[in-house]
């Protein structure tokens, strides 16, 4: 039977979206924030387009992510999976006819993902975070959870990547042996976010 979800606040509609996912069991996460800029840029494009969405849209993106995460046999969907799965998930839930291209104006209207993690959690080191992180493991290092825990344990004190461990420990609905899979993702996130907005502000130079 389809529920349907009242597109009251951002909050509302992202904590029932979180509880029917988690309901349903499912071996692939999906990190709160993630689903929460999907839902926000969704509201931007519904506002700028004068759409009618349908409210088990942010359902859709959800499972649409969460399938994408299964298919490539991963345990934690990512934040580019929900951009993979703003368009489908748009385009199901309306019958309006769309001026340009989807895929557009979901680029358009996505918040820069290191801007919004950083607003999302207040006083949160990401750069602080990532430099221990390497400091410990090597430049080279990857941002996985393997590495996070080694920088975790050669720390004595490290109250940058703590705060984080709270918070997600707090905010999100996990079992605490993924906690560290949570926090990999969000700084790969941040870093990436980084990267395009060097990225944005060299295309600028160069016109």
């Amino acid at each position: 039977m389809s529920i349907q979800v009242p597109r009251g606040s951002l909050d509302d509609e992202l904590a029932v979206v979180s509880d029917e996912i988690a309901a349903q069991s499912t071996p692939v996460y999906l990190p709160k924030l993630f689903l929460k800029a999907g839902l926000e840029t969704i509201r931007r494009i519904e506002k700028q387009q004068h759409l009618m969405v349908e409210p088990r849209v942010g359902f859709d993106l959800a499972r649409a992510a969460l399938t994408i995460a299964h298919a490539e046999s991963r345990g934690i969907a990512t934040h580019a999976d929900i951009v993979a799965a703003l368009p489908p998930a748009i385009f199901l839930n309306t019958s309006a006819a769309l001026e340009a291209d989807l895929a557009q104006f979901v680029f358009e209207n996505l918040p820069n993902i290191a801007r919004y993690l950083q607003n999302q959690i207040p006083g949160c080191d990401f750069p602080g975070i990532i430099t221990k992180i390497h400091a410990t493991c090597g430049l080279s290092a990857d941002i996985n959870p393997e590495n996070i825990k080694q920088a975790l344990l050669a720390e004595s004190h490290f109250e940058e990547m703590e705060s984080l461990c709270r918070w997600v420990i707090s905010n999100e609905k996990i079992q605490n042996f993924r906690i560290y899979e949570v926090i990999s993702e969000y700084l790969k996130a941040y870093t990436e976010g980084i990267a395009s907005e060097i990225q944005a502000r060299s295309r600028k130079f160069q016109k």
